[in-house]
């Protein structure tokens, strides 16, 4: 019988020291995605290992409280507020227009904390722009997934040089990229002319492919290329993906933009109607 006591599992690590700098490390790193700052690790630090002496009635404290305001107002919202001054018009905004910080925070950079309200390039942004942003993504979205099967496919993607043909090879035989059934190179003993009608390739490339068949290094060339073209193929999937949430996530930015703005006019055109029937 094994003994588990002679092995150290994940959970061993993961309830040891290590999971605990992993979890100080995540949450360090959930605190600055939503604060974009440290100061809050910067002033536990300092009374930690300086000074635990506070004075109330200290400037750099009562900055410090502001500071602690406006951090726990940007965690708790992850509204992109720079001073502590901008939170109650912010909050203001917010009541008068019905809304909670997440319609805000939705349209990025197209709400301006400081004005509050939505920027000039949104009270000019015509609908019709949206489909560029949307084009995109549908594009890089189906790039992505035509990379993605590419990094699957067990076999190799190659192009005849004299030809500039592609085709797939495998260990068993080759297929011209298509529709074409390509061959066996078990049926290399027949005509290049006959099995180039068969399969699609030209007779040129038939010879090619059978001369390659009668070596053995085939199979090993085969498993070295797919390795290659998994890990190319993969790391450019990657890279389309990044671009797809990026076109992705301007849509949704510009959607919840126009909603917001919708929202804020027709509060702007009842105000007038509401005073006039109320005078």
């Amino acid at each position: 019988m094994v003994d588990l006591e002679t092995f150290t599992t994940v959970r061993d690590l993961l309830v040891g020291p290590t999971g605990f700098v992993i979890l100080l490390t995540v949450v360090v790193a959930l605190v600055y995605w939503r604060t974009r700052s440290l100061h809050v690790f910067w002033y536990r630090l300092w009374r930690l290992f300086v000074s635990r002496q506070c004075r109330p009635d200290s400037a750099v404290e009562r900055y410090h409280e502001d500071q602690m305001e406006m951090l726990k107002f940007r965690f708790c919202t992850h509204i992109p507020v720079r001073t502590p001054l901008q939170i109650p018009p912010i909050i203001d905004w917010m009541r008068r227009h019905d809304q909670d910080a997440a319609a805000i925070v939705a349209c990025g950079a197209y709400f301006d904390v400081a004005k509050p309200g939505l920027t000039q390039a949104a009270d000019s942004f015509n609908r019709k722009w949206v489909l560029m942003p949307f084009a995109m993504a549908i594009v890089f979205f189906l790039a992505t997934f035509a990379a993605g099967m590419g990094a699957s496919l067990d076999r190799a993607l190659l192009q005849f040089k004299a030809t500039g043909n592609w085709f797939f090879l495998d260990e068993n035989g080759a297929r011209p990229l298509g529709d074409s059934p390509g061959f066996l190179f078990s049926k290399c003993g027949a005509s290049s002319d006959v099995l180039a009608k068969e399969s699609g390739f030209e007779p040129q490339e038939v010879s090619i492919l059978c001369d390659a068949a009668r070596t053995d290094d085939v199979v090993k060339f085969v498993r070295k290329v797919v390795g290659q073209q998994r890990i190319g193929f993969g790391a450019f999937a990657l890279f389309l993906l990044g671009a797809t949430l990026t076109f992705a996530s301007a849509v949704g930015r510009v959607n919840a933009m126009l909603k917001l703005r919708q929202i804020v006019r027709e509060k702007a055109d009842a105000q007038p109607e509401a005073e006039a029937s109320t005078g």
